[in-house]
């Protein structure tokens, strides 16, 4: 063995940087970030462990979603309609009424910066129809909507993006990865520690905001379409800053704004997730009093009634949900089914209603008063 198996007689010799913002990730929203930071007259850095031209952004074939109705009646009010459908009811309404609502503004800005999308012959950005998106709340034809430039979208953004951040000195450290955020005794990032993959030193970078813009994390499952650089090290800088995470109830406790954020977090997703409710200190009367109004969270005044489509049994009535789809095959209680069977045996009867929401599975729920009994 080659092994040293003495300790270095000396540590890593750390270099210094400082700015005032620094962007981790050179995907699509990180150059835009770094761009956007560098247009207002900020000393930015960005820290990148790949090329930006091979971030995962060059990927993007099919276009971008922005409801600028130039192929056809369209309207970001539907855009966000398919959004909040296309999420099961389960994203952030607000975010995302703000994304489809400023893409319209976002696709001309790119356009500015020198994207070159495909045109129209009235000259117009060339819009196709992909994926889900329809028009009239998902009762009109599909929608014209994804804005792109040939099959390489992703490609020409990424390019412009990248040439007007050198436009505003913007700098670059490329195959540089972010190793930890560098925080201080009241919980503020301070900066972040990054490893230059060519020669192995170790650079810390000082700087008064930290944008963390490193993608997603889909090589975390067993099976995706993701590229081999999508490993989600944003998301595990941030757990061990303790940024994001589940926190204790002694740190909710103590801390307002926790408790605030769990209230309005908690009352976002635990409606459709079972057995998932926080305890009775985290819903004390102070955090009740304090949570912020929640303007469109479950469904616009333009959106159609849920309770103007039909359902086939009560488990759907009840969902607070738009546009429940319709369950087919339910033939009624497990009784009914065993005596139209010709079955000697007794059914099992369905678990009584407990008060929390039953996922339907195709039965019709059989009432605290049921008088079947199981074997």
């Amino acid at each position: 063995m080659n092994a040293i198996t003495l300790p270095s007689s000396r540590a890593y010799q750390i270099v210094e940087h400082t700015y005032d913002v620094v962007v981790v990730g050179a995907g699509g929203s990180g150059l835009r970030a770094t761009l956007g930071m560098g247009a207002a007259g900020l000393k930015t850095a960005c820290i990148t462990k790949v090329f930006p031209t091979r971030s995962h952004t060059v990927a993007a074939q099919g276009g971008m979603g922005a409801a600028l109705g130039n192929m056809g009646d369209d309207d970001w009010r539907w855009h966000m309609y398919d959004t909040v459908k296309g999420s099961d009811w389960l994203g952030d309404q607000d975010a995302i009424e703000y994304m489809c609502r400023e893409a319209i503004t976002a696709v001309y800005e790119l356009e500015h910066f020198g994207v070159p999308f495909s045109r129209t012959e009235a000259g117009k950005i060339y819009q196709r129809p992909f994926g889900g998106h329809m028009t009239k709340f998902g009762d009109g034809p599909p929608a014209n909507r994804a804005c792109a430039a040939a099959d390489r979208t992703g490609h020409a953004i990424l390019h412009t993006l990248y040439q007007q951040s050198l436009k505003h000195e913007a700098e670059f450290f490329v195959e540089y990865f972010a190793l930890d955020l560098i925080m201080d005794e009241q919980g503020i990032c301070r900066g972040v520690t990054a490893w230059n993959l060519e020669d192995g030193s170790i650079h810390r970078f000082r700087a008064q905001l930290v944008v963390l813009a490193t993608g997603g994390y889909g090589r975390t499952y067993l099976s995706c379409t993701s590229a081999h650089t999508c490993t989600g090290d944003g998301n595990g800088m941030a757990l061990r800053a303790t940024i994001i995470g589940c926190w204790s109830e002694s740190t909710l406790r103590s801390s307002g704004r926790m408790a605030r954020w769990w209230n309005t977090a908690w009352a976002r997703t635990a409606r459709w997730t079972r057995n998932s409710q926080p305890s009775a200190s985290m819903r004390s009367s102070s955090s009740e009093r304090r949570r912020p109004a929640r303007r469109s969270l479950w469904r616009p005044s333009c959106w159609p009634n849920p309770s103007s489509r039909p359902s086939c049994c009560s488990c759907c009535r009840t969902r607070r949900r738009p546009n429940p789809p319709p369950f087919r095959g339910c033939t009624g209680s497990t009784a009914a089914r065993s005596t139209a069977s010709g079955s000697s045996r007794p059914s099992r009867p369905l678990r009584a209603s407990t008060g929390r929401r039953s996922r339907c599975r195709g039965r019709t729920p059989i009432s605290n008063d049921a008088t079947a009994s199981g074997p």
